[in-house]
């Protein structure tokens, strides 16, 4: 909220764009996009907080409505990187894009829970505006469309875009648009859940698992809260959604340290507020991780007020655990809290989501140190989703050219 109010609102600039198709690098437009959407959160949770004071700093109200109007003005709220995925050809967005990526339906759910938070002390020709651009921009698209590539895929993109457009239909729209989205999700967004393996293993590894499982908990929230319960992503599938739950703990190393095999870095923090509603709802006694970093802007709600321990503490660790779908197996000396010696190895296919040259590989860890370290995730770039996915030993790295050069080889069947 500091930065919000100390700085001016983060721009986001057309040669920032153009940066993912002249030299792959999508972070130096991600930047500016994902912190003015955190800020926007940011400031209404403090809006809400302090309105009502004698105190209240009424700068917080305009930066907030400075933040929602430019990010209606935005040209798109999809991310730099999708629209090649999307079948756009262009390295800029056209005006008239009724796409939806990751970004735009994540976008959509948090203005939609902003300004839903909000909306008594906004402008309200700030809030129709929202409204206007949600509907055009993600809930008319999303029912008027049926070849989008992540509807009835295995994969995180699956439940995040679902997620982000039931959340916001039910947030600004429940009458006119709720019913039919809602209608049509559920024919698609069970998927996600049976991308994992029977033992509750993703193949998208922990760092997804946050990302993917955490909107597949706010989906099932936001369902059964509306629904009164007759409506759940969970019901009839409470042991798998357990497993999946546990993936974390049963992978777990030290600290922070995850096996990283699949789309993960050694070091992974779990968002609190994920862990707690699988434990609420399931009534599980998983320990609640702390929080250290915020990575989504629609989780920043929830983790606001979401109370975690200063440390993670896994009381016991499975001593086996084989996830026979996915091709993994950890064994560890022991099932104490802080085992002395963890072997993890996996084997798999080229044909996973978040693959790369990881197959066969291994893991050994002993005593809070890892003697043999899988490499792990490598930065997103234009390389990762093209032919040469697999030219280097993990995820290629940019390479500028200095001109806009233009993708080339077979799509995947891996994604963000």
């Amino acid at each position: 909220m500091e930065r919000a109010l100390s700085q001016p609102p983060p721009v986001i600039r057309a040669s920032e764009i153009v940066a993912f198709s002249a030299a792959g690098d999508r972070d130096v437009f991600q930047r500016p996009y994902h912190e003015r959407r955190t800020q926007t959160a940011s400031l209404a949770a403090v809006l809400c907080r302090d309105a009502s004071s004698p105190d209240f700093d009424r700068r917080v109200l305009t930066e907030l409505e400075d933040r929602l109007w430019q990010t209606c003005e935005e040209t798109s709220w999809m991310l730099s990187a999708h629209l090649w995925n999307n079948g756009l050809s262009s390295e800029l967005p056209p005006p008239d894009i009724h796409a939806v990526d990751l970004g735009a339906a994540q976008t959509a759910f948090t203005l939609a829970e902003v300004v839903s938070l909000t909306e008594s002390m906004l402008h309200p020709e700030i809030v129709e505006r929202v409204d206007y651009e949600i509907e055009q921009r993600v809930l008319r698209p999303y029912l008027y469309r049926n070849n989008f590539h992540w509807m009835e895929s295995f994969h995180n993109w699956n439940i995040v875009c679902h997620t982000g457009i039931c959340g916001a239909a039910l947030y600004r729209a429940p009458r006119r648009y709720a019913p039919a989205i809602i209608a049509k999700a559920l024919r698609f967004a069970p998927r996600f859940i049976d991308g994992y393996d029977a033992e509750g293993s993703s193949p998208e590894g922990v760092m997804v698992w946050n990302f993917g499982f955490g909107h597949l908990c706010m989906l099932n929230d936001l369902l059964e809260r509306w629904s009164d319960g007759q409506v759940s992503m969970f019901k009839g599938k409470e042991a798998k959604i357990a497993a999946m739950a546990a993936f974390p703990r049963d992978i777990h190393l030290s600290d922070n340290l995850y096996v990283n095999f699949s789309d993960a870095e050694r070091r992974t923090d779990i968002a609190p507020f994920v862990v707690d509603y699988a434990n609420r709802r399931l009534g599980l006694d998983l320990p609640l991780p702390p929080f250290r970093t915020l990575r989504e802007h629609d989780y920043v709600l929830r983790i606001l007020f979401t109370t975690a321990p200063e440390t993670l503490e896994y009381p016991y660790h499975p001593r086996t655990i084989l996830y026979t779908g996915n091709q993994w197996m950890i064994v560890r000396s022991d099932e104490s809290a802080d085992p002395q010696i963890a072997l993890a190895a996996r084997g798999g296919h080229n044909g996973e989501s978040h693959n790369h040259n990881d197959l066969g590989s291994f893991v050994l860890h002993a005593r809070g140190e890892t003697f043999i370290a899988e490499l792990g995730r490598n930065r997103f770039t234009r390389e990762t989703f093209a032919g040469d996915r697999y030219a280097g030993l993990a995820y290629p790295r940019a390479r500028g050219s200095g001109t806009h050069a233009r993708r080339t080889g077979p799509r995947r069947t891996s994604h963000e």
